[in-house]
């Protein structure tokens, strides 16, 4: 055990830390109380601390004062060695904090006797420590699988729905109940059953995310909390992938046995919102997924029915969300892969709504479209953006580079573009800040339109990119001849670049050759960022790189990272 020992005298101090290794400990030596104060807020800080009284900067006493005071740091048991021995003295020292109190000049014994005194409680704190963990774990986790209990689950559900509330993304809870766990039970015995649970709860948390929840709630049943999820289908994907799990053989007793297994699933918020109602409504799944066979899943709400309800919902709330700024822009970073720094950023539109959580736009712009609502929706991201551009010109953000999803509505009407040429000219930015994407299908489809508009927005200076490519070789030749800056390939091609990067080198090929820049969307490990830039792809964005956020996150990053400010003239 390492020991601290603080004395401004070096006779005292030798004497000391002779004692302490004699005891079979580690001395650690201070000649100051500031010395001293200064190791023990180490991470590694002596759990016994003998400090003499009288010290220069700091004394024995203010010491004391101060371990006591920080309830944070681990327990530090305090010997306090001082000549001053009256009984006010002695008084003074223990209220300060210290646990015992030894008289100058003192003998090897009687320092060697308050040492072990030391040692004594200590493990007893430690041992009482390790008692309350053991209980703890006793009282919220199951003692066969090791997984929370129902008591636990009922506190992660409240954390997780709170969670979800504040993101606006949705919330799973699944029942699962094992099916054949039985046989197994009355056929092997109990140890055999045990066995099983114990594979069982193995394969549940290798199915799901480190920060999804798997408890056992009892018998053969377990409930899985998945937490924040964008869609219905991100709980079915998993379902599926634990049943599949669940129908594999178990190995046990040297043979082989299969089980399968029900699954309920109820989705936050449609089917309730507090952890006691999801559960209930998953359960009641459960006995649906049952009847439908073994190794099912079934969700309780009706997805007809939510899409109409949600679809309804989003055309009725679309007005009040414009007044009440519901509509947030989420910024994407992107780098350059030749120098590796960050270039610009794209900005997405997102929709917090009040109680359907975080939409994107394909939840909302077709409603929007239909409402009448979309060319003011167009208006106010471009409003926010360029605004949000100027701020950041303003804290020294020079040449970022913006990039600006633009609708099919917006490129067919040709009323936005004048409109953000306008707020560019008001904003006093260059037009060369913005680059306005138009997916590649709608360009296609629109070729006409599209030439007029990309020579509107080539004269006053605004960079254009075709996003969402993801057709290679003569398919790609229509893109050959259009006045654009760059490319930018789908993520579904960035996905299966390692199982073939054909289509990926290709589209890049045809971006340099006809003199584009060549994007890589999508970008989710390191591999295929290294990928590419084998392949010589000049610019990159992705979750691996980046993930969207608010403009107060994505500045902080900007502020704090390397940030290219050659790409553009100020």
């Amino acid at each position: 055990m390492k020991i601290l020992i603080a004395d401004d005298d070096p006779i005292s101090r030798r004497l000391v830390e002779h004692t302490v290794i004699k005891s079979g400990h580690s001395p650690v030596l201070a000649s100051n109380g500031t010395e001293a104060w200064k190791i023990l807020q180490s991470n590694d800080a002596p759990q016994v601390a003998i400090l003499d009284w009288v010290m220069p900067e700091m004394d024995g006493l203010e010491i004391c004062h101060a371990i006591r005071s920080n309830k944070d740091n681990p327990y530090v048991y305090i010997i306090l060695a001082t000549a001053c021995d009256s009984k006010q003295d002695l008084l003074k020292g223990m209220e300060a904090g210290a646990d015992s109190y030894i008289a100058k000049p003192f003998s090897v014994q009687e320092l060697t006797a308050h040492i072990r005194a030391a040692v004594r409680v200590l493990e007893v704190q430690e041992e009482l420590a390790s008692a309350k963990k053991a209980l703890e774990l006793k009282a919220t986790h199951d003692p066969l699988t090791g997984l929370p209990n129902r008591l636990l689950l009922g506190e992660k559900l409240k954390s997780n729905i709170a969670s979800a509330r504040r993101s606006g993304l949705m919330l799973a809870v699944m029942f699962l109940d094992l099916n054949k766990f039985k046989t197994v039970n009355d056929t092997l015995g109990h140890k055999a059953g045990d066995e099983l649970l114990k594979k069982v709860a193995d394969r549940l948390k290798r199915s799901v995310r480190e920060t999804d929840t798997v408890t056992r709630i009892g018998g053969d049943e377990f409930v899985i909390i998945l937490s924040d999820i964008q869609s219905r289908n991100a709980a079915e994907t998993v379902a599926k992938k634990i049943l599949a799990e669940i129908s594999k053989p178990f190995n046990l007793n040297r043979k082989n046995y299969f089980i399968s297994a029900s699954i309920g699933i109820s989705l936050y918020p449609w089917d309730g919102t507090d952890g006691e109602t999801l559960i209930r409504t998953a359960d009641t799944a459960m006995y649906t997924a049952k009847q439908k066979g073994e190794n099912s899943y079934h969700i309780n709400t009706d997805i007809e029915k939510e899409t109409l309800l949600q679809t309804a919902l989003i055309s009725e709330s679309l007005s009040h969300a414009l007044k009440h700024n519901e509509f947030v822009i989420h910024y994407q970073p992107k780098i350059s892969l030749i120098s590796n720094k960050v270039i610009g950023v794209e900005a997405l539109l997102r929709w917090k709504h009040p109680i359907l959580g975080m939409l994107y736009p394909n939840d909302f712009m077709k409603a929007a479209e239909d409402t009448g609502f979309i060319e003011q929706l167009e208006k106010n991201t471009l409003e926010n953006v360029i605004s949000q551009s100027k701020l950041w010109q303003e804290k020294g953000l020079q040449n970022l580079d913006i990039a600006i999803n633009i609708t099919p509505y917006a490129l067919i009407s040709g009323q936005v573009i004048g409109f953000a040429n306008e707020l560019i000219d008001r904003h006093k930015l260059n037009h060369n800040l913005f680059t306005m994407e138009f997916n590649a299908e709608t360009i296609r489809e629109n070729l006409g339109i599209s030439k007029t508009t990309f020579q509107q927005l080539r004269d006053i200076g605004i960079r254009i990119a075709i996003d969402n490519v993801s057709s290679y070789g003569k398919k790609l030749k229509w893109i050959e001849n259009l006045q654009i800056d760059a490319i930018k390939i789908s993520r579904n091609i960035i996905n299966s670049i390692d199982a073939d990067p054909y289509p990926t080198s290709t589209i890049i090929a045809t971006a340099h050759g006809a003199g584009f820049t060549a994007i890589a969307d999508g970008v989710e490990t390191n591999m295929q960022l290294e990928f590419l830039r084998t392949l010589h792809c000049d610019e990159a964005q992705g979750y691996f790189i980046g993930r969207p956020n608010q403009a107060s996150e994505i500045e902080h990053l900007l502020m704090n990272s390397s940030v290219d400010q050659s790409s553009k003239a100020a």
